[in-house]
């Protein structure tokens, strides 16, 4: 392949967004699961039973192949819409044939299934590997149909985000007692989510109406839009506070209230950049942040490892 496609084609996989998958994948289970397996062995004795560092690896594989498959498709379908949308993008996907990037999808696809059907077998829990089959599944009704349909294309999409944490920690059976940390991290990254993808509607919203999709903003306009990504802001950082409250109001190492006004900071721009915002690129800059705030929620991994599991 040469340089320039090889270049393109790694655009069109969204590198960043991999990374933050394998970032997310990786801290959930090192300074989380790992942590949490060494307190129950200073209590018992014994380290529970876990998914050895090889087989993470190929459950992260996994998950890269069916977000990378995705992007593929969603990219080639989305070409035309692209030109109005994204002039200046140039993307491999795009720049094939739409039988070649439906194969692409279903080779990495199924790829992605067999490794989950194998690391589910070996786990002695084989519908384990239907979450991923799912996944695939999902992500092909998202490029095909979701998408056009008001508000369904967005769940969709923040539903994926949400399996990223959450399939760390089911193909980890001894973890299901403390699965709640888990579901923590899965509803945030499900509103952030959720939140952008209604940023990236009003961004496109010239493209989108021209396709015909119904989308929130094409459907029911900006302004009622931006009241819908503002009041979904307040929830996530409403949310958000009353589980650092919950966890950290009684420790006396730190002083709370500075924590917790320096992790709602982020929010209150962003609802501040949402009231203000008018044109494409105060929604492009909007969505910039979000996935900004998304990665310093991951982050929050390393204070509970340091304070509730060291």
């Amino acid at each position: 392949m040469p340089v320039k496609k090889l270049l393109s084609f790694i655009q069109s996989i969204r590198p960043v967004n991999l990374f933050i998958i394998v970032f997310t994948q990786y801290l959930i289970r090192h300074y989380l699961i790992l942590p949490a397996y060494e307190v129950e062995k200073n209590y018992t004795g014994l380290f529970p039973l876990n998914m050895s560092e090889e087989y993470f690896f190929l459950l992260v594989l996994s998950t890269i192949l069916i977000a990378a498959a995705g992007y593929i498709l969603n990219d080639n379908l989305d070409a035309g819409i692209d030109r109005v949308n994204r002039p200046q993008k140039k993307s491999f996907a795009a720049g094939i044939s739409r039988a070649a990037a439906i194969n692409t999808f279903i080779i990495l696809s199924a790829i992605s299934i067999v490794i989950a059907f194998f690391l589910a077998d070996s786990i002695l829990n084989f519908w384990l590997g239907f979450v991923q089959a799912t996944s695939v599944a999902l992500l092909a009704l998202y490029s095909g149909v979701l998408k056009k349909i008001i508000l369904a294309g967005n769940l969709t999409v923040a539903l994926l985000s949400a399996f990223v944490p959450l399939i760390v920690g089911l193909y980890e059976p001894s973890f299901y007692p403390n699965f709640s940390y888990i579901y923590i991290y899965a509803g945030f990254a499900f509103m952030i989510s959720l939140i952008r993808e209604i940023v990236k509607d009003a961004e496109d919203v010239e493209g989108d109406k021209i396709s015909g999709r119904k989308t929130i903003p094409v459907v029911l306009g900006i302004s009622t839009s931006k009241v819908i990504i503002s009041v979904l802001i307040i929830l996530t950082a409403t949310l958000a506070g009353k589980i650092l409250y919950d966890f950290f109001y009684s420790y006396q190492y730190f002083n709370f209230w500075k924590i917790f006004s320096e992790f709602e900071l982020p929010f209150f721009l962003l609802l501040g950049l949402t009231l203000r915002a008018k044109e494409k690129k105060d929604f492009s800059l909007l969505s910039a942040l979000l996935k900004i705030v998304m990665l310093l929620g991951i982050l929050t991994i390393l204070p509970l490892y340091y304070f509730l599991l060291t």
